[in-house]
């Protein structure tokens, strides 16, 4: 399933580019795409969306504030990184070949 998880009423739009803020990326309706996506998500999770990941292609699976972000709200996460990033696993854990 994908979706958009709807902004409250009143509220600005998420998307909003920081040149059509009058205080540009200091205005505190201001948020990254990251940000905006991390935001979607717990947002679902609290609004009991039932979901078990969430998916990222590697434009954001590279972000670790992302999947910090995730992490921290408990929701599980599977994203694509760029071949130049490098991973590591827990020995107990899955490895590739």
């Amino acid at each position: 399933m994908y979706g958009r998880v709807a902004t409250a009423a009143g509220s600005p739009s998420p998307c909003t580019p920081a040149r059509r803020l009058p205080g540009g990326t200091n205005d505190s309706a201001f948020a990254t795409k990251r940000r905006i996506a991390a935001g979607q998500a717990i947002a679902a999770a609290e609004a009991g969306v039932v979901f078990r990941t969430a998916v990222a292609d590697c434009a954001y699976g590279d972000l670790d504030d992302l999947r910090a972000e995730l992490r921290r709200a408990g929701l599980g996460w599977v994203v694509a990184v760029r071949p130049r990033r490098s991973t590591w696993a827990y020995r107990d854990q899955a490895h590739a070949p």
